[in-house]
């Protein structure tokens, strides 16, 4: 999928509910809490990116189930950060992060650098 066609997805056919793809992976069955095990944690963590409609209600919807929930928060934070991109995340999170203008910095360098060696090869 592009990125385009991913956003369109996610603002239309994965927001009904209940969404076949969620039903498919979460089944009638208990989401329970996420864990260490990546299929106990993966479940609810799509399940909540297909539900929910941005950044926030995703991760929240994610860390409030318990569990291992700094493992599904990470894994949840960058499945809706690349669905949601810089912009969806919540101004008051990513401005409390400490040396956020560094790391703002440094992701355009990786970027430039990535994009410069898949010019080169």
């Amino acid at each position: 999928f592009s990125k385009e066609e991913a956003r369109r997805l996610a603002a239309t056919e994965f927001r009904t509910a209940p969404h076949p793809i969620a039903d498919a992976l979460c089944g009638s069955g208990d989401l329970a809490k996420p864990s260490s095990y990546i299929a106990e944690t993966l479940r609810p963590v799509l399940f909540e990116l297909f539900r929910c409609q941005d950044f926030e209600s995703t991760l929240v919807g994610v860390v409030n189930r318990g569990g291992d929930s700094d493992t599904a928060g990470a894994l949840a934070g960058a499945l809706a950060g690349a669905l949601y991109g810089h912009s969806g995340i919540p101004a008051r999170w990513s401005d409390a992060v400490q040396g956020a203008r560094e790391l703002a910095v440094l992701a355009e360098d990786l970027l430039r650098a990535a994009d410069s060696d898949r010019r080169k090869g």
